[in-house]
Parts: C-alpha cells; structure tokens; sequence
C-alpha cells in the first residue's frame, strides 16, 4: 500500500500519494468526501501523447513546508519521454484548498498545445449530490448533468462564474471549486461524469506551452455547508471587487429603462414618466459600428446608413438623420429636464463595420483559421481592439474624445462584453490551437474597458454593460443589463450585489408580467416603452410598488434559507434597510386572467438573526398598499403565514 502524506486543519483533511502524488483522500467536517482518488492528465498535442500520473510511468520528488497557517506539498513530476515538466503544488489554507500545475517546457523543444485535466472525486453514493454553477439549469442534481461539458465564459451555454459546486443536502456538507479570478487562462471547461462514475474533469484546453514561461492553472476547493448559497457567499467574500459597483451612486439608476435614440419627442419621454423611469441608453447615436466619437462635425447616423436596422428594432422608428455633438447634448438636456439619466451607447471592442475597419484597420480585424474575418450584424466583423493593434489604438483614443464630447452625459452604456472567439490573426500569449499561437478575443477588452471605467468613475459617471462574457471582463463594471429571457437566469449570479437590468422586448400586457416575474426573481429593473397601451399600464401600475422594495438589495446568501410553497418560485434578499424581502411569483397565474386567490400561503425562512425580526408585512399584485403578515416561530426559523397571494407577492421582515 502507497504512503500518504498528510496536511489538515479544522475543516478539511487531505491525504497524497508519496508515489504518484495524487489525492487519495479528503475529509470535510470530519467525514470522508471522496469516492474515488482524484488524478492528473497533460495531453501533448504535439506529439499526440497523454500521461496520467495514476498510470504513466513518472519519477516524482516530493516536499512538504509548512508556513503559518498553511501546509504546502510540492511534487515534481517527470513523466517517461515526456517534453516538459510538471510542478503541483497542494496547498491547505484555513478556509481552502489549492491545487496549482505548472507545467515547464524543457530546454531547446518545440513549442505546443497541451490540455490539462484534473479530477475533482464524487462521494459515494453521488445519485442524488446537489450540483450548482452560474448557469440557467443550476441548481439541480448530478443525475441530470451526466456528461454535460460546461464551458466557462458564454451567457449562451456555459458560465459566466469559473466555479462549480457539489453539495449533500442531508449531511449538511459540500465544496465549491473554483479558478481563481485574477488567473488568465486559455479555455476552461467542467466535464461532468455520470453519477456512477469517478467525478468531473476540470479541463484546461487550448494551452500554449511556451519556452519562456510555464502553463499555469490552478483551483481552489472550499468546504462548506450542503447548499449552493454558501459557496457563491465564500466567492463573493474573496473577490468582493468583481461583485460590488465600483461607482455606488448607480443605485440610483434603479428602476425604469428607455430604449431610446437621438430623435425621441418630448411627447414620447413624458408618456412613461408616470412609471418611474430612471434612466435611458442611447442608441444609434454614430455612424456605424466601431466608431463611437467621430472627428466630423456631423455626421449620418447609422440607422440611415444600414439596411435592416430598423425594421430589426421598430423601437428606433424615425430615428434617421444628421447626427452632431450638439444634437446630443441637446438631447441629454431634454433627458435631465424631466430627471432621466443618459447614459451612451459605446463598444470597446465587438463590432466593426466592414468598409471602414477594412479600409483604415485591416490589422486589427479578428481572422479564423481559414483567414477570413468574423461576420457580426449590419455588415460588420469582430475587431480585436488590444492596443498592439492599430483599432486598439484608435479605441483608447476615441474614448478620451468621447468623454469630451459629451461631458453632461451620466455614463456609457457598453455593449457586447459577450463576444468571444480564436482569432488566428493574433497571439494573446496564452492561447494556442492545434500547436499554434492564437488569440482568445476576450483578453482584447482588458486595457480598452479598464480606461474607460476608470475616466468615467474618476468623474463620478456610471457604467453599465450588456451580457458580459465572464467574471473577469465585467470586473469594472457598475450594473449589467439581460437583453432576453434566456440570459437573465445566467447573468443574475453577476448582480447578487450589482443592480440588473432586464431588456424585454415585449409587445403586449402578457409578456409585460412576465417580464417583471423575472425581475422579481432575480432581483432586476426593468424596461419601458414610450405609450404603453392601458393593458400595460395595468400591469406596470399592479408590479411597480413590488420592484421598487428590491433597489439596493443584495442576495442573501446563507445555507437553505427559504422554502417556498408547491407551484411557487422565489428568491431572498437583504434589503437597502437591512430588513429581509422574499419573492414569490406563481409564474402560471396573471393579474390579466380571472383565477382564484389563494390564502394563508405558508412559506418558512431561516437566517442569521431570524429570531430578532419583529413584524412582517406583504405587497401583492391584486390589492394596494401593505398586508400584515403572521409570523410563527419554528426549528431555527420562521413561518410565515401570507394572507393572500395571486401572481406574485414581496414580503419584507423588519428587525
């Protein structure tokens, strides 16, 4: 039998291989968690060979140091034949566990691609472990993610968090797993095994093993309590800048959104003051895609230039027209006079239309392996705007003349932080494809967004974005924007203290309550449009006094804290005046449609000062004003007894 080497604290315990250096144990909370011993895979696509330390034949050295409050092991690993070498370092902290490769190529070899695969073990039995990631399936069980691979960064199919977390309900223990942050990696994805099988494979693809620096990647593995909220909570504790606004003030901003453009009437704009519209992000404002602060004194707008624009977005009907600097300003003062904040549409990369980037940036513009560019919307092509290009050049210039240009303006609004592709045509250091330096495009939006973050928040404007690709994009961001229903369930994990705004593109009453369910849900604004018909109103005037208790909130992000009735969704918060505000939506019910109100509605709570809370009260969407809501006392929480609900109601504790 191998020899283990030991490193512990109060809440994990690990035990590795002396032969192979693998986990072969690891305990939370006492209890043994593994199933199965985890394990290392390097695949070298140069030479199409793949080593696994549980098998292939590998001399490893290893050392154990001990520093205050950590215990590291360090294994070198010489696989037989192999073109590199593998340092893997284990390191026990008091809240984690780090497993960290660094993968060096030896001395006068050839360049390559590697992938990485690490195993995360299953407990046994794993039917029936909680699975959690940002993503629009999660939570759920590990018996209904069997061979899912999720890919890290797209707000299409992936995660927008580097994380995942397994959980067991019943014996109240699980772990999150997580890359780090600040790490800048190639292609990461979390594969996951069928529930009889050993675990999920975290892969790092698209690697480039280069002779001046090692491929690094590393994870780190909380212990926690058996729910998913916790791990998100440990998240959110140790990278709190990538979850906060930077700018505070954007709070303000809470609450109703126009889709609007340079020629609105004043007609238009008075007819949703009623309904408490907070700010608006100006549209098609330039001349065409990737150029946002042209040096022309006028210039024609892009709806008049582009074909299909505007039967695309009925919303800019009559937008056409001479666009100057001054037209805008006048148009933010039309905006401010009835206390509506612009804020400007912008892209840092994204987007560039074809005749123009093609003409004076051809350097710039992102190729795929065939050599040709990537098509976007309105005859356009996806740029690569680091500044080592001459597009990434103009843009740190055009965002000093846009912020010139328009100095009343109360932030940008930036589009496409979702764009993502290999673009053949640059290296981004990182990347490599098929033994090939590549670049992964959103690496490009690094210096572009961080400048102009940083300028607009120096003059205490706002930011706000739209979709963003992953965690570390968005870091500077204030507030995000779900332009769809099928993005709001991904991007919500982004805003559990960023404010979120939700874009629908409704056309009737119906699918303006289904809008404001999600925004109830996921703790989100919402969007308005110039004369809405009496149907909306009806809605809007029944659902605004339940959104408006949810500016400022934050998540509430403690183990298992509501249980909802049967039929119902909801969510859990922590309200701007620390009171506690639950969500119920009944998403199968409408104010619109004559269905039975149901009472005494039970729901029960559980949270760190639950037993202080005082009084509760309800706002529904079938009466006005605030109900009393009975409070009960039971196990280590409340029971709350609603006296009616219909198709949503916001309930809030007070301490």
């Amino acid at each position: 039998m191998s020899k283990l080497t030991l490193l512990s604290n109060s809440s994990m315990k690990i035990r590795l291989s002396q032969e192979k250096g693998n986990l072969k144990e690891l305990y939370l909370k006492g209890a043994r968690w593994n199933g199965y011993e985890s394990y290392l895979i390097v695949v070298d696509e140069l030479k199409e060979k793949t080593y696994k330390d549980t098998e292939s034949p590998l001399v490893l050295l290893q050392k154990r140091h001990k520093k205050k409050g950590e215990g590291i092991v360090e294994n070198i690993k010489e696989f037989k034949g192999a073109d590199f070498i593998v340092k893997e370092i284990w390191k026990l902290n008091r809240d984690s566990l780090s497993w960290k490769i660094e993968v060096s190529l030896k001395r006068n070899k050839r360049e390559r691609t590697i992938q990485l695969k690490q195993l995360i073990p299953y407990p046994k039995p794993a039917y029936g472990l909680g699975v959690w990631s940002a993503q629009s399936q999660f939570p759920t069980k590990i018996e209904r993610v069997g061979g899912l691979h999720l890919a890290y960064g797209d707000v299409c199919f992936g995660t927008v968090i580097p994380a995942i977390t397994l959980y067991k309900e019943k014996k109240n223990v699980g772990l999150t797993i997580s890359k780090p942050f600040e790490l800048k990696t190639s292609k990461l994805a979390f594969s996951f095994q069928d529930y009889r099988n050993q675990g999920v494979e975290i892969e790092t693809t698209l690697l480039g093993l280069r002779r001046d620096k090692p491929a690094i990647v590393e994870f780190i593995i909380h212990p926690h309590q058996g729910c998913w909220r916790p791990g998100l909570a440990w998240l959110y504790k140790k990278y709190p800048q990538y979850f906060d606004p930077p700018n505070k003030k954007v709070r303000e901003i809470e609450g109703g959104y126009l889709f609007s453009h340079p020629f609105i009437k004043e007609e238009e704009i008075k007819s949703i003051i009623p309904y408490k519209v907070k700010w608006e992000e100006l549209h098609v404002h330039f001349p065409y895609y990737g150029q946002y602060a042209p040096e022309e004194e006028k210039w024609e707008n892009i709806i008049s230039s582009s074909e299909n624009l505007e039967a695309n977005y009925p919303e800019f009907k009559g937008s056409k027209g001479i666009v100057s600097a001054e037209i805008i300003k006048q148009h933010i003062r039309l905006l401010h006079k009835y206390r509506i904040k612009s804020l400007i549409y912008f892209q840092a990369a994204g987007d560039g239309h074809l005749p123009y980037v093609t003409k004076k940036f051809p350097d710039s513009i992102a190729k795929d392996i065939n050599g040709s560019s990537f098509n976007s919307p309105w005859n356009s092509c996806l740029m690569n705007s680091d500044p080592a290009t001459s597009f990434g050049k103009e843009m740190l210039k055009m965002i000093d003349r846009f912020l010139k240009m328009y100095p009343d303006m109360d932030g940008v609004f930036l589009d496409q932080l979702c764009y993502n592709a290999l673009d053949f045509a640059h290296d981004d250091g990182i990347t490599m494809f098929k033994n090939r330096p590549v670049y992964s495009l959103w690496h490009c939006y690094e210096k572009p967004v961080k400048k102009l973050a940083r300028k607009l928040h120096r003059q205490g404007k706002l930011i706000f974005a739209n979709g963003p690709y992953n965690i570390e994009v968005q870091k500077d961001i204030d507030g995000h924007m779900t332009e769809g229903v099928s993005w709001i369930d991904v991007i919500k994990y982004l805003c559990i203290s960023k404010p979120l705004l939700f874009l629908s593109y409704y056309k009737d009453a119906y699918q303006v309550e289904s809008m404001f369910h999600q925004c109830l849900l996921a703790g989100a604004s919402y969007s308005v449009f110039p004369y809405p018909s009496e149907g909306i109103k009806k809605v809007l005037k029944s659902y605004l006094p339940l959104v408006e208790k949810l500016y400022g909130r934050r998540w509430l992000l403690e183990p298992n804290p509501v249980q909802l009735p049967e039929g119902c969704d909801g969510n859990i918060f922590r309200g701007e005046k620390n009171d506690i505000i639950i969500t119920i939506v009944s998403k199968r019910r409408s104010i619109l449609d004559e269905k039975g109100i149901e009472k005494n509605l039970k729901a029960y709570v559980q949270f760190k000062g639950a037993n202080k809370v005082k009084r509760a009260y309800s706002l529904g969407t079938h009466y006005q004003g605030k109900r009393r809501v009975k409070i009960k006392k039971e196990k280590r929480g409340l029971a709350l007894i609603i006296p009616e609900h219909s198709a949503a109601t916001v309930i809030s504790l007070i301490r």
